[in-house]
């Protein structure tokens, strides 16, 4: 990071412009998406937009993520990173409706570092859980489940004589699940809870756009999202919420940026609602915890420990046709090379949540490995064939535990996975380490 100088009586800094490890203005991005394929549910094509966004936030994170610093200006940002203007104020505006930065007006302009609100994005995230059609009894279960973690945490750190220290992973989890219990509708004839105040989608709660977002995104159901149900025209929702068509427009991108919203064009045209894939949420959850220094240990014992919670359950819950499945992935993981190998592993844990049926854990699953591959795993060196024998000796270990109904043979081929990476982790962290 290079400090320019001063501007306007503020001092601006120059973004650290992305590693090119691959050809490419995006290469990079693509093979963490792609090849490393945690963050993810299906691989679809990312826009441009939110990949520049994805850029963006890597770079500040690589720099302790600078909370108050100013960076600009957006041209020379956008050269910076090989792209247009245009498209670097797409990414300005995302990673505004996430809370990680404010556009600064004027001679002393530029991009101002945030640090995520973390009751905004516990927010983001139960909206997102009541979208996707998690219900109070998956909270109840997720909330036990983590209550008990965070005694264990707790435990643990006395043990190592670390005391009682903020845990961002914990902390944000059981505030989201506090913040849907709050927001969902109680079943019939059950008295309403007090309805919760509202933030807005992004940090600056005078942005009238993110108000108005925030009040529409409050009114979206999960049958609503199923239904595909078309909120209305751009002029339409700018009379209902009686504002300006610039404002509901930008109000309409940040639900669009969230995932919530799609806008089509025609006589019939607008904005239509639809299911989130979870892919902006993963984002918006690794701004929040890049900017609150989680750490890679954080995130994978807690990934450790919810992969466990699946695998018990589904040996438990088995079907034929799961166990199909968990084959098939098996038989493509045998046969794939390198990153092939881990991208196969990942889609035999996503399988693995998605039976054990608790949405609310999958998606905080997906969010925590998601953090940890962009910020910790790297996308380039390919994992050693020794170890790739070892994952899929593992993975065959966990398929035949779960078609004998042996927990404990399925788990233990999990604890084997996870010694495996751990065992790669640090060997990548050792010439670092020398180095220093």
């Amino acid at each position: 990071m290079t400090l320019t100088s001063p501007v306007g009586g503020a001092r601006r800094s120059r973004l650290e412009p992305p590693r090119r490890l691959l050809p490419g203005p995006h290469r990079e991005y693509e093979a963490i998406a792609r090849g490393e394929a945690i963050a993810r549910g299906e691989e679809t094509p990312r826009r441009l937009g939110p990949l520049t966004a994805m850029q963006v936030e890597d770079s500040l994170q690589r720099q302790g993520w600078p909370e108050g610093a100013v960076y600009g200006p957006e041209d020379v940002i956008a050269a910076d990173f090989g792209v247009g203007v245009r498209l670097m104020r797409q990414a300005f505006r995302i990673l505004e409706s996430r809370g990680a930065c404010r556009q600064q007006r004027g001679r002393s302009g530029g991009l101002m570092v945030l640090r995520p609100s973390p009751s905004a994005t516990a927010a983001a995230l139960a909206n997102h859980l009541r979208w996707t059609g998690a219900t109070l009894e998956h909270i109840r279960e997720a909330r036990t489940f983590f209550e008990a973690l965070s005694a264990q945490t707790a435990t643990r750190r006395r043990g190592s004589g670390r005391g009682e220290e903020d845990d961002p992973v914990l902390s944000l989890v059981l505030t989201c699940l506090d913040e849907f219990a709050g927001r969902l509708s109680p079943p019939a004839g059950a008295p309403a809870p007090p309805a919760p105040a509202s933030p807005p989608l992004a940090q600056d709660p005078t942005n009238l756009a993110a108000v108005v977002a925030a009040r529409i995104a409050a009114s979206i159901t999960h049958e609503a999202c199923l239904a595909r149900t078309r909120l209305g025209s751009f002029w339409e929702l700018a009379e209902i919420h009686e504002v300006s068509l610039a404002v509901i427009i930008a109000a309409v991108r940040i639900l669009e940026d969230a995932g919530v919203v799609i806008c089509q064009k025609g006589r019939a045209g607008g904005a239509r609602l639809r299911i989130p894939d979870g892919d902006a949420l993963v984002s918006l959850v690794h701004g929040y915890l890049a900017a609150s220094q989680a750490n890679e240990a954080q995130c994978l014992w807690v990934c450790h420990k919810l992969n466990m919670r699946a695998t018990e359950r589904v040996a438990a819950t088995r079907t034929d046709r799961l166990l199909d499945a968990l084959e098939a992935i098996h038989r493509r993981m045998s046969a794939a090379h390198d990153f092939g190998v881990m991208e196969a592993w990942y889609a035999l844990q996503r399988l693995l949540h998605e039976a054990a049926g608790n949405p609310a854990l999958h998606v905080i699953t997906r969010c925590l490995a998601g953090y940890s591959v962009r910020a910790f795993a790297d996308p380039v060196t390919p994992p050693s064939p020794d170890l790739l024998a070892r994952i899929v000796d593992a993975a065959g270990a966990l398929v035949e535990g779960v078609r004998r109904g042996d927990a404990i043979l399925a788990l233990d081929a999990q604890l084997r996975t996870r010694l495996a990476l751990d065992e790669r982790r640090r060997r990548q962290r050792a010439p670092a380490m020398l180095a220093s």
